[in-house]
């Protein structure tokens, strides 16, 4: 049964192995590179000089297969809005990236403000007036 051409003789894939994450040299190298940044990520550019690779468009086209095999993603920095960071999926952005409660999909959120200035407000107006009351 352990004959060339029979069914015994295909290969069977190993458990957990994923055809479709198999990577190149290049695409590990900048795959681990990333991962080792963790929830701070690293711009395309930072990944180009550290691994010193002169050819921007092996960074592009490791980020673009990287990015089809859901293995990393691009976060938006509120920081720097011109460079998104790329960070390993398995990573939430750091609040120094995202801005923290004060900013949602990169934006700074203008409705979370305002209502908390009125809240703020309100807070204080009844603090007064419950002083106010006392002396009286």
């Amino acid at each position: 049964m352990s004959g060339r051409g029979g069914i015994s003789g295909l290969k069977r894939p190993r458990p957990g192995s994923d055809g479709s994450k198999e990577l190149t040299a290049d695409e590990r190298n900048v795959y681990n590179l990333i991962k080792d940044k963790g929830d701070m990520g690293i711009w395309k550019g930072d990944i180009r000089k550290e691994l010193n690779i002169t050819n921007a468009k092996t960074i592009d086209n490791c980020v673009k297969s990287l990015q089809l095999k859901q293995m990393i993603k691009e976060v938006p920095n509120v920081q720097a809005k011109g460079k998104k960071r790329l960070m390993a999926m398995e990573f939430e952005p750091s609040k120094e990236l995202t801005g923290g409660v004060w900013y949602h999909d990169g934006m700074l959120d203008e409705d979370f403000i305002e209502n908390l200035k009125r809240v703020c407000l309100q807070r204080l107006s009844k603090q007064l007036m419950e002083c106010a009351m006392r002396f009286r």
